[in-house]
């Protein structure tokens, strides 16, 4: 059982609220909302629309060209502000590869903006703004530093194990949606020729890119108010879970009594829960819990 704790002394309602809340770990997974490919040896070609991408080094039809490629991810639509990551595993799937070698592969996070259909080795965005060297520069247009590193062999489902450098680089997105750009995926090695492996794009049918992230979600009531001589409370409810609210004269060492029970929801919404205001002090309390028996 998960409490927030929202104390309420009845003769100082007027004057304010002291509520402090708990969190609880949730768990999602989300699907690449853009990628696109960059081709040293096709400079100018854009990938945005295939349903495979390569990274790693070509062989003999691009005379051991460089291969990249791009996620985007939106964690910020499907995580409440103020939730705190606790692990993301991003997963892929490979479906060709000529390179029967295991082979590492580094994610990295990019510092700038991109544009899904019209990036290219050569322009990042329409019409003609540039990376700052073509294909990308560490340090410049991606971080110097890799967030999680994979070893990629034959065709296959492939996770990237939670690291703290996709942790804050999913934190950050979360905190502050306006600064993800996504990460670039390439090879640890970009000098030896044919370590080039497909992966499926998000237009792919199947092995789609992925992102899974476990977070600590803030539960809060949202909101306290007097009507008709009644303290309502007012807190947001979740799929899956069940709620109890209950009340007591003493918040630290008195008893606790259940003002109602909510079972495990359906439909997720806001529940407000009503009580007559009493002359003596009352505290309120709701706790959360993911479903019966509680934890």
């Amino acid at each position: 059982m998960l409490w927030q704790r929202a104390l309420f002394p009845n003769l100082f309602l007027a004057c304010g609220v002291a509520i402090s809340w708990m969190a609880r770990a949730e768990s999602i997974s989300l699907v690449a909302k853009a990628d696109t490919g960059l081709q040293e040896f096709r400079p100018t070609t854009t990938a945005g629309s295939s349903t495979s991408l390569r990274v790693g080094t070509v062989g003999t039809s691009g005379a051991g060209a460089r291969v990249r490629a791009l996620f985007y991810f939106e964690p910020s639509a499907s995580i409440p502000a103020g939730s705190t990551v606790i692990a993301a595993s991003p997963g892929l799937s490979v479906s060709l590869t000529v390179d029967e070698t295991s082979r590492d592969f580094e994610l990295r996070r990019m510092l700038v903006s991109w544009d899904e259909t019209n990036a290219t080795w050569l322009v990042r965005l329409p019409p003609d703004l540039v990376w700052s060297e073509p294909g990308g520069a560490s340090g410049v247009d991606y971080a110097a530093v890799s967030s999680a590193v994979a070893t990629l062999g034959s065709a296959g489902n492939y996770t990237f194990g939670s690291t703290a450098g996709l942790v804050a680089d999913v934190q950050c997105w979360v905190d502050n949606p306006s600064k993800n750009y996504g990460w670039i995926l390439l090879g640890a090695d970009e000098v030896t020729d044919q370590t080039a492996r497909l992966v499926n794009s998000r237009e792919n049918a199947s092995g789609q890119p992925h992102l899974t992230v476990e977070f600590d979600a803030p539960f809060r009531i949202n909101s306290t108010t007097i009507t008709t001589n009644q303290l309502c409370l007012a807190f947001q409810t979740a799929v899956g879970k069940s709620y109890v609210v209950e009340r007591s004269a003493n918040a630290r060492n008195g008893d606790w009594t259940v003002v109602t029970n909510i079972p495990t929801v359906t439909v997720p919404g806001v529940v407000t829960i009503c009580e007559p205001i009493d002359p003596d002090n009352r505290f309120y309390r709701v706790g959360r819990q993911k479903g019966s028996p509680p934890e």
